[in-house]
């Protein structure tokens, strides 16, 4: 009896270790989450990889699988996956999606979660925030910036006998640069070298010189354009000058003949980033970031815009989830990433890690202008709407086929018009 009961006993113990050793085993299983992006091409899909393998080595019981999707209709089946609750369980994310995401409960609130692991959003340029915050909350983590940013030949501006931009340049030693630095050595229109190239998409260029002038493309609710008030018309009359008056802007035609500042040609720029980013190493003469110039209000204005990564409200891995977005907005992922455009940690974007990756450029004056006087592309849900139709108001005015005050009316009332379907949606 003693002998059975003692065997029952280790049966007993037995089988509840291996319960508990089998508990334990489970526990240690990794967890698989998926991360989600559209495609951007091969160097990103390799930042992406070589981030999961960093994330991994230091989270070793979190699996990450890349989904790398076609750009086409991604946000259509993003959201028919979260409905079908399949979404992936972080997602990439545009300025354009957050709010009607957001308002429609599919993006987790990360604010408990940084306030939780104690992330100080301080030292991230104000405009990374802004793009990711509805109604006070954050449901996104930065992923970089892009945006604007003044370049000049350092060549072509000593040649013209000028000093290097500084806190004096304004719209008119900008004009007056411009013209000394457009070239037409034949004197036939057929010019061999421009002064300034300009974006000029209403999101972009237009709108820096718009806000350097004191006014605004948007209201504050962003639900009206502010497109035909007296000092928007002035800004955009501003750029129909640079272009059909002062002639010191490249137009189409001589953009197809090489007349660009990446060729050389062009003796300053209020271009992206990203095209610095695409000449650095790789063209025979000098240029350098300056100041962009003040409007006739002091102001100076730079449009800065951004990607980030959002979790999943249908994650069943909220946590998990949140680890990656944690490591990829915080300075081991944000260095990754760092070589493709603009980090959203100011600390980090003024290292020696970054600087190193533009040698011999003033990355500083990129860095302070966007900490001072960076301004969001003026996100809505309809954002890619109302750019398109302002743009193609206006495009007819720097070819000089449209009056500015006319150009400018007609994109106010375009704006107008999208807004106005916001009512029927």
């Amino acid at each position: 009896m003693t002998q059975r009961m003692g065997t029952v006993f280790r049966s007993v113990v037995v089988a509840g270790l291996l319960v508990v050793f089998a508990g334990i085993a489970a526990a240690q299983q990794p967890v698989t989450i998926r991360w989600a992006s559209y495609n951007i091409g091969t160097t990103f899909l390799e930042r992406m990889e070589q981030a999961v393998a960093e994330f991994e080595r230091i989270h070793p019981n979190i699996k990450v699988e890349i989904e790398y999707r076609p750009p086409q209709e991604y946000w259509d089946k993003l959201q028919v996956e979260y409905a079908a609750g399949i979404a992936p369980d972080v997602t990439i994310n545009q300025i354009d999606w957050l709010p009607v995401g957001a308002r429609a409960g599919m993006f987790v609130d990360l604010t408990p979660y940084v306030e939780r692991d104690a992330i100080d959003l301080s030292d991230y340029f104000p405009v990374a925030l802004s793009d990711w915050t509805f109604e006070n909350r954050l449901y996104a983590g930065i992923l970089y910036l892009a945006g604007e940013v003044f370049m000049v030949n350092t060549h072509h501006l000593a040649q013209a006998g000028l000093g290097f931009p500084d806190q004096s340049w304004t719209w008119e030693t900008m004009v007056d640069a411009a013209r000394k630095m457009t070239v037409d050595q034949n004197g036939d229109g057929q010019f061999d070298r421009f002064g300034l190239e300009l974006n000029v998409g209403i999101y972009n260029g237009v709108a820096s010189f718009i806000r350097e002038a004191g006014g605004e493309v948007l209201n504050a609710t962003r639900d009206a354009s502010r497109l035909n008030e007296t000092v928007a018309k002035d800004a955009i009359r501003f750029i129909y000058e640079l272009h059909q008056e002062h002639k010191v802007i490249p137009l189409a035609e001589d953009r197809n003949r090489g007349m660009t500042f990446q060729t050389g040609n062009v003796g300053m720029a209020r271009t992206g980033i990203w095209i610095a980013a695409a000449m650095r190493g790789n063209v025979d003469f000098e240029f350098d970031f300056a100041v962009p110039p003040a409007g006739p209000t002091g102001n100076r204005n730079l449009q800065w815009g951004s990607n980030a990564w959002s979790v999943m409200a249908s994650s069943n891995h909220k946590e998990e989830a949140w680890q990656l977005v944690k490591f990829l907005m915080t300075e081991p992922g944000q260095l990754i990433f760092a070589d493709t455009a603009l980090p959203g940690i100011i600390s980090l974007a003024r290292s020696r890690e970054l600087t190193d990756l533009w040698p011999g450029l003033n990355f500083e004056t990129v860095v302070h202008g966007v900490a001072n006087y960076g301004h969001d592309y003026y996100p809505t849900s309809d954002w890619g709407e109302w750019v398109n139709a302002a743009g193609q108001a206006l495009g007819p005015v720097w070819t000089g086929q449209r009056p500015p005050e006319q150009g400018a009316e007609l994109a106010h009332e375009a704006i107008m018009n999208v807004f106005a379907r916001r009512e029927l949606q």
